[in-house]
């Protein structure tokens, strides 16, 4: 799959770059009001930024949790993909700062469309030392 992410990335002025990410398999729901775990993926560089795979939301709040080695203050954000789209990659919500990583909460009810009704998102980050993202739906 391509992605075209949006010129302006974290608030830092960037060209559009295309990157490929792999889908993860779907996940066994647990029940409304409860987290249903996606699954775990690398990070990966992709041209100047930093990148999960795809995962596939039903809509609702994502919450991301980044494990990284980094001490200092970097930037997260939340993007949906829309397979077949020539249009560049939605961000969801606002970048989050985070230190030391964390866990980030993203509505991505809005984002919820096509065949599937679902969110198809993944996390972009300039944190070079990151190295695992989980996400739960």
């Amino acid at each position: 799959m391509m992605y075209k992410v949006p010129a302006k990335f974290l608030g830092i002025a960037a060209a559009a770059a295309s990157v490929s990410l792999i889908a993860a398999a779907p996940a066994q729901p647990q029940g409304e009001g409860e987290w249903d775990y996606l699954g775990s993926s690398g990070i990966t560089l992709q041209g100047s930024y930093y990148f999960s795979k795809q995962f596939e939301s039903s809509g609702g709040n994502v919450k991301v949790c980044v494990s990284t080695r980094e001490q200092g203050a970097k930037l997260y954000g939340l993007f949906e993909y829309d397979p077949g789209s020539s249009a560049n990659d939605q961000q969801i919500g606002t970048n989050r700062k985070q230190v030391a990583g964390g866990c980030e909460t993203w509505d991505v009810s809005g984002y919820v469309d096509g065949s599937n009704k679902k969110a198809e998102v993944y996390l972009s980050t300039d944190d070079s030392k990151a190295h695992t993202a989980k996400f739960w739906d």
